[in-house]
Order: structure tokens, then C-alpha cells, then sequence
């Protein structure tokens, strides 16, 4: 055998020949930027989620002002203003409390989820 060299070829883990560095380093570069893709999506996603969250408490919240505020026709738009003037007054901390607790909920379970969409049913 002059002349000829020998080599024993052998696969690793990945199923790649030992010698198929660069098909290694190809692969790990492209695993890699899916895997960052993938959490750049997802931190996305849960940043929409909060604004989403966030926007229907304060939904909800002008929902509440505007059932207090508009129940019958406003004669006048010093009446219009106490009106709104009573209705926020009416809020009692108790309120926000618990708009807080059930926003600080809401926003453990988007971060345990990695924002993926959940339907929470609560019953009283």
C-alpha cells in the first residue's frame, strides 16, 4: 500500500462522517438562527399579548365610566361633567385592587404560556 493512506471513517452523534466539520458548522449555524428567530417571535408575542391585555382593562374600565356617565341623555355639558366627575369617584381602591391582581394574573399566565393565546374562564 505505497502511496495510499488509510483513513477509518467513523460518525459521530449527529450521524455525520468525523470529517464533515463544515456540514457540522452549517448545521449548527442554521439551528441556531431558527432557535433565535423562534424567541424573537415569541418575545414579540407576548409583548402583543400584554398590550392586548392591557387594552381590554382599559376597556373595560371606559365601559364602566360610560354605563355610570350615559345612562339617560345628557341635557348639558355641565351635567355631562359630573356626571364623569361620579363615576370616577366611585372607584374605590377595592376596584383597582383587584384590576391589578387579575391584570398581575393574566400576565402569569401569558409569561408561563410564552405568550401563546389562552381563554381563561372564570366563574363566580
Amino acid at each position: 500500500m505505497k502511496g495510499k493512506t488509510l483513513f477509518i471513517m467513523q460518525k459521530d452523534h449527529w450521524g455525520f462522517l468525523t470529517g464533515d466539520v463544515r456540514q457540522k458548522r452549517k448545521l449548527v449555524a442554521f439551528y441556531t438562527e431558527r432557535e433565535r428567530e423562534d424567541r424573537a417571535l415569541r418575545r414579540k408575542m407576548l409583548i402583543a399579548s400584554k398590550k392586548r391585555l392591557l387594552a381590554v382593562h382599559e376597556n373595560q374600565r371606559d365601559e364602566i365610566v360610560k354605563n355610570i356617565v350615559c345612562k339617560t341623555p345628557v341635557p348639558s355639558p355641565d351635567e355631562l361633567k359630573r356626571r364623569i366627575v361620579t363615576a370616577i369617584q366611585n372607584v374605590t381602591p377595592q376596584m383597582l385592587e383587584n384590576t391589578w391582581r387579575e391584570i398581575e394574573f393574566r400576565l402569569d399566565v401569558l409569561q408561563a404560556t410564552k405568550g401563546s393565546h389562552v381563554q381563561i374562564q372564570l366563574s363566580f
